[in-house]
């Protein structure tokens, strides 16, 4: 099914363009960059009268630009900037085609997010068969077991609070 044109390209466009700044990301001609609202992937999103709410900006502006998306197509960024709604880094391929040149872009990681170095001692393979970083798994635990028990193995009668005891005594309250 292709989607519907807007109903006002005017508004349409003018709304996009105050949004979107030019910049030169490395690709042949400038990123068209959108400053608007995006969703948790990184897209841009908008509400476009006639293409309805939270659309995402890259769609948006292939349909005013080019025209209709063709069924089965989905929207690849030639230029790899997710957040780039400009049309001529647009292209309308097959998802297979999109993901295929999505993973020729993956160069595996040689670091954890935290800058420690994947070798074969600091890597363990999680359940799901990604990588992980056996140094802040280590960090992780520590940090869980002093939160959930203060700091070490179970709790004892030893590691209860001891109750000061007061110093000075009255008489006058004890006999009450």
């Amino acid at each position: 099914m292709t989607a519907a044109l807007p109903t006002d390209p005017g508004f349409a466009l003018r709304h996009l363009l105050a949004r979107v700044q030019f910049e030169d990301r490395g690709y042949s001609s400038p990123c068209w960059v959108w400053h608007g609202p995006r969703n948790h992937h990184g897209y841009g999103r908008t509400c476009v009268p006639g293409l309805g709410k939270n659309v995402r900006i890259h769609r948006a502006t292939y349909q005013l630009f080019v025209g209709p998306i063709p069924s089965g197509l989905e929207i690849d960024h030639l230029c790899r900037v997710r957040e780039c709604c400009n049309p001529s880094h647009l292209e309308a391929v097959t998802r297979l085609e999109n993901m295929r040149r999505a993973a020729a872009l993956l160069v595996p990681a040689t670091h954890c997010a935290r800058g420690h170095e994947f070798t074969p001692e600091n890597t363990y393979r999680n359940s799901s068969g990604g990588r992980g970083c056996r140094h802040c798994l280590k960090e992780w635990r520590k940090r869980r077991r002093a939160r959930n028990n203060g700091g070490g193995g179970c709790p004892s009668k030893a590691d209860a609070p001891v109750q000061a005891m007061s110093l000075t005594h009255d008489s006058a309250a004890s006999t009450r």
